[in-house]
């Protein structure tokens, strides 16, 4: 397990379970819209009326989990997936409770993979433009092998 596996095994998580189920316009940190690798494109504008969504993948500090051989030793990592939801104006605020639903049922307090998950914290951003915006914050720990 890599630190680069783990932030893409989080990334296609929601990816799979929350952007493609929702039909989301996201856009990920340092990626073209839909995630992949192919080509990066700079922080873009959604179109007017459309929800919108940017997701983001912040680690912490590793740490070593216990001592032993190489290979034998556990390593532990944190982190923070942040969600952006924008949401047009007068659509009030129910569609970006839905995707914070989403998350809560789809990552909230599970271990998939290598990866445990947080609970959902839902922090109201105000407006953004013509937009209403909410951010998600869903804490990660992911242990592996060194």
């Amino acid at each position: 397990m890599s630190y680069q596996s783990i932030l893409t095994e989080i990334r296609q998580r929601f990816i799979d379970q929350v952007a493609t189920p929702l039909s989301l316009d996201v856009e990920y940190e340092n990626l073209p819209s839909g995630g992949t690798d192919n080509a990066i494109a700079p922080p873009r504008e959604p179109e007017t009326d459309t929800l919108f969504v940017r997701a983001y993948n912040r680690p912490g500090a590793a740490q070593q989990a216990e001592i032993g051989k190489v290979g034998t030793r556990s390593a532990r990592w944190v982190g923070l997936l942040i969600v952006q939801v924008f949401v047009p104006s007068g659509l009030g605020t129910k569609p970006g409770y839905d995707i914070a639903d989403k998350m809560l049922v789809e990552f909230g307090a599970k271990t998939v993979g290598s990866v445990t998950y947080g609970l959902i914290t839902p922090t109201y951003a105000g407006p953004a433009g013509d937009r209403w915006q909410l951010n998600l914050s869903c804490p990660w720990t992911a242990e592996f092998m060194v």
